[in-house]
């Protein structure tokens, strides 16, 4: 049976578990020492060698470490930027592991035993999304629904008063054309706001 896990430097295991599920990375993220690994559901070598090379992008000018056992056989390598940097002899990079990694990789843990380990299933997109929003952008959502609410109030308003005032008194087209004004000024806001959360 193979085994794939990948260290990475993301020092929360939420952090990592949140961007596994945005990527669509199925496994377990289980804290090692300072860091986070992920024990991959589908171990097989091609697959996780692409889900190194996304982690590795995300990790930016750190280097994450795949480790794959193949029966009795352990390989492991570096990555950095989504390119694979260097071979790494196996019993070196376990022996600066914890030991949990090691039973991970031979299959005398399950992921689950570790404490602190969450499944990538079990976080849904949204809460993900939450996860890995920092104040910031958080602040930025926040506004956005409120403008959004703004833009919905407005162009009520402003069907109302259309209907109003085609059978009705001529300043109701004045509101109209008010609740047009608010409604764009809406529009305007929210799109800024989605804009800089790019």
């Amino acid at each position: 049976m193979n085994t794939a896990l990948v260290v990475t430097p993301f020092g929360d295991p939420k952090q990592l578990a949140a961007a596994c599920v945005l990527s669509d990375i199925r496994g377990s993220v289980v804290p090692v020492g300072g860091f986070s690994a992920i024990v991959l559901d589908d171990a097989s070598r091609e697959h996780a060698t692409e889900v190194t090379q996304k982690l590795s992008k995300m990790a930016g000018r750190y280097e994450v470490l795949l480790l794959v056992r193949e029966d009795d056989a352990i390989a492991s390598g570096h990555y950095r930027g989504g390119k694979r940097q260097s071979e790494v002899p196996a019993g070196l990079a376990l022996q600066n592991l914890p030991e949990d990694v090691e039973r991970l990789l031979l299959g005398q843990a399950d992921p689950a035993d570790i404490e602190g380990a969450q499944h990538t299933a079990d976080i849904s997109k949204m809460q993900a999304s939450a996860l890995t929003m920092t104040g910031a952008r958080a602040a930025i959502a926040r506004t956005a629904i409120v403008w959004m609410i703004v833009a919905a109030v407005a162009f009520v308003a402003l069907v109302i008063g259309a209907v109003v005032a085609l059978s009705g008194p001529w300043y109701m087209w004045i509101a109209t054309a008010l609740a047009a004004g608010v409604f764009g000024v809406s529009l305007f806001r929210i799109n800024r706001l989605l804009g800089r959360r790019k």
